[in-house]
Order: structure tokens, then sequence, then C-alpha cells
């Protein structure tokens, strides 16, 4: 995989944004992640970015951009509101902003 690390900003941000705890005027607050939906209905099947493992999620479910950069394979990594790390095709999401 392609994600050694990911940003621990990006992530306090993400954690900050889901516990709804972001403070407009906070400079620890940093700038709001847009969040993105996962297109179709059904399930998806993507690989974690951490394990060796493969995750069903439902499409329609709201994520979070990890990483714009991409894997060998052409995905990115979301963090899902589900609580999971998993790479993805970009054409798969579709950007929510901050609905």
């Amino acid at each position: 995989m392609a994600w050694d690390t990911f940003d621990k900003d990006r992530m306090k941000q993400i954690a900050l944004q889901l516990a709804g705890n972001y403070k407009e005027n906070d400079k620890k607050s940093g700038e709001l992640i847009p969040s993105v939906l996962i297109k179709g209905v059904g399930d998806i099947w993507c690989p974690h970015v951490t394990q060796k493992r493969v995750v069903r999620i439902p499409r329609g479910t709201k994520a979070y951009i990890l990483s714009d950069e991409m894997d060998e394979f052409g995905r990115i990594a979301i963090y899902s509101v589900l609580g999971e790390m998993v790479a993805i095709d970009p054409d798969e999401i579709v950007e929510v902003g901050f609905n």
C-alpha cells in the first residue's frame, strides 16, 4: 500500500468534526474537511489500508478523504463514519461538502 503514515493533524480534525467538537474561533480546530459519500446502493468491499483484510461498507456512507495520494491501483484512502480506513477508487465517491 502507498500509505505508510497519515497526516495526524488531518485525522485529529476529522475526529473533532465527527465528535461535534469543532469551534470556528478555536485555533486548534483548523479548517473544516469536506465530506464525501460512497456512490450507489448496496455494499462495496474495500481493502483496509493498515490491515490485511477487506471491509464491507454500505454505499451511501459518509466519509472523509485521508490522503489524495493514490496507491499503485489508483485508489485513495478514506475514513468512513463507520470507523474504517479503506482504499477506494475516486470514481466511487462524490464530494458533498459540509452536509
